[in-house]
């Protein structure tokens, strides 16, 4: 079982995150119109790339807390069991009754801001733009079904022809986490019944052949998390610091090595999942240092951070359209004025977080993780 101090860890790291991304949205849609502090041509920099890429970088962890949870999970499932038998229907009960009441809800939300952009006639860039934006996170609002309909079944982005809602990019992460789950699931519960390994080769096959390569390489940092969970369950972790920092460093470096001497675009694309798998065992040597639990433990404001967890899911299915909301209604009276920008900015990233933790006692309230 994961200690209190260990618990907090894990907390802070998410709202991190999640505050993270959210910041990298907002500077995408709301700020980069008006202020760019680089060019999207010349990426020759790390820094200036680096400033591009936080949000999928704060995915990275994401997927890796989530692959480490989900292993507990499920330890936790045999354990009650005395590793006998798996519940299979338990987990994916659990793991279905935290995804879908923040997704029905976030989808209720699109189809409403769908209806506005629809109403006011503010669905494509001409109604919304001045001309002059230096950059545009959208060119149109267009409605499709299909990426609609699919996104309730976790199908956008894994099935060719299905995307995430054109206001709702974030999904995508969304749906591979559901079927790193799944394929989670039916794996251990095939050891018990084999009769399982059917699912598993018929979901496995179907991924494969229709996902891309980039949800395998989610699926490799989410197994590397699930990993670490295993060794910081027997506190592997504990005996083998040495190895874990050089293996961190070795993973680090290979990161940086791709970001500042790698000009091959195709190749650097990936940096993101090489930091994956260097904070994976980076969380493991943040599990064993005690004396970094403790002062985290001690902090008010480690500990006031930590709360924004509770409300980080909310929080990251929500907040994409509202932004793009927020833009097109205000765009043509705020843009090159980056004073006034930076004020829309603020509001909306204060009423966001607000708006996640009143939902998230509904959303979110009754799911937690187990």
């Amino acid at each position: 079982m994961l200690k209190a101090d260990e618990s907090l860890l894990l907390d802070f790291i998410r709202a991190v995150s999640a505050f993270i991304v959210l910041l990298a949205h907002v500077q995408q849609i709301l700020v980069s119109p008006t202020w760019m502090p680089f060019s999207l041509s010349g990426r020759s920099d790390i820094v200036p790339f680096l400033y591009s890429q936080i949000g999928a970088i704060g995915v990275m962890v994401f997927f890796v807390i989530s692959g480490f949870l989900i292993a507990y999970s499920i330890a936790n499932n045999l354990k009650k069991s005395r590793y006998e038998s798996f519940s299979a229907k338990k987990y994916f009960r659990s793991r279905l009754l935290r995804l879908y009441p923040p997704l029905i809800f976030s989808q209720v939300l699109v189809l409403l801001v769908f209806g506005v952009f629809y109403f006011f006639e503010i669905n494509s860039a001409v109604s919304f733009t001045t001309g002059k934006e230096l950059y545009l996170a959208r060119n149109e609002f267009d409605f499709h079904f299909v990426d609609y309909a699919g996104s309730f079944f976790f199908l956008n982005n894994i099935v060719s022809g299905v995307s995430s809602p054109i206001i709702n990019g974030p999904l995508w992460s969304v749906a591979q986490e559901f079927w790193f789950y799944i394929i989670a699931g039916l794996l251990v519960a095939s050891f018990y019944q084999p009769t399982m390994l059917i699912p598993l080769v018929l979901v496995l096959g179907s991924i494969i052949s229709e996902a891309d390569v980039f949800f395998l390489y989610g699926f490799g940092v989410w197994l590397l998390g699930a990993a670490a969970a295993v060794v910081h369950m027997k506190k592997l972790h504990q005996s083998n610091i040495g190895l874990l920092s050089i293996v961190a460093l070795v993973a680090l470096f290979l990161w940086v090595a791709l970001l500042y001497f790698n000009e091959d675009s195709y190749v650097r694309a990936r940096h993101q999942f090489v930091f994956g798998v260097a904070f994976s065992f980076i969380l493991l040597l943040l599990l064993a240092n005690k004396n970094v639990l403790r002062e985290m433990a001690c902090s008010w404001y480690v500990r006031k951070i930590s709360r924004q967890a509770a409300f980080s899911y909310t929080l990251y299915l929500i907040h994409f359209p509202l932004l793009l909301l927020v833009w097109a209604v205000t765009n043509r009276y705020v843009q090159g004025d980056l004073l006034l920008v930076s004020a829309v900015s603020l509001v909306s990233i204060a009423a966001l977080m607000w708006i996640s933790a009143k939902v998230s006692l509904f959303t979110e309230g009754a799911s937690k993780i187990r």
